[in-house]
């Protein structure tokens, strides 16, 4: 049975990989601005991505991500500061590791145009400010959740193995419906 069960295994993978046109690996690295549209006064500060983009054929890309950023914004909620005391008073930095399936939807001599989604897990950390007695101290909040994040990439090819390109895009989180944007310039070296 054993012996079956692992023929038939292989039987269903064989054609997939024999299939694959392109085996190409990518790296790249991204750099921009993050906001969120979801804090009250949100001020876009850094975001900085590696990606290893894995080339399944011509058109298909499966994509390791790692994004980090954050942004300054206003919020009283969790504070005991006097609203209004300080109009950009907090900070919210995020990090996030995601899988992605991109697609490619137009590829010319020069440029490529992908577009992706996928899910990953993100990691937000507040700071806010905190009266106690006469001082003022910041205390920081953290949690860890799942996101769905949307990207578009568009890369001017260079050479045969460097481009340069422009990507952005959206965290979807299940709670809310938008938690971050980012857009930014980005390098990338192929591999063989």
């Amino acid at each position: 049975m054993k012996i079956l069960l692992s023929l038939l295994f292989a039987g269903l993978i064989s054609p997939t990989v024999h299939g694959q046109e392109k085996k190409d690996l990518t790296i790249s690295f991204g750099a921009g601005l993050f906001t969120s549209p979801y804090y009250k006064n949100s001020d876009a500060s850094g975001f900085y991505a590696v990606d290893f983009d894995y080339n399944i054929n011509s058109r298909h890309v499966i994509a390791a991500n790692f994004n980090a950023g954050g942004h300054n914004y206003q919020d009283n909620v969790r504070s005991n500061v006097p609203a209004g005391e300080n109009l950009i008073n907090s900070k919210a930095v995020y990090r996030t590791f995601s899988v992605l399936y991109k697609y490619q939807f137009i590829e010319w001599k020069s440029l490529s145009i992908y577009g992706g989604t996928g899910a990953g897990m993100m990691t937000q950390i507040l700071e806010f400010p905190y009266n106690e007695t006469n001082s003022q101290n910041y205390r920081h909040v953290s949690w860890s959740d799942l996101v769905f994040p949307v990207r578009l990439d568009i890369n001017y090819h260079l050479s045969k193995r460097t481009s340069i390109g422009i990507l952005g895009g959206f965290f979807i989180h299940p709670d809310f419906p938008i938690l971050g944007y980012h857009s930014g310039l980005k390098i990338l070296y192929k591999l063989k």
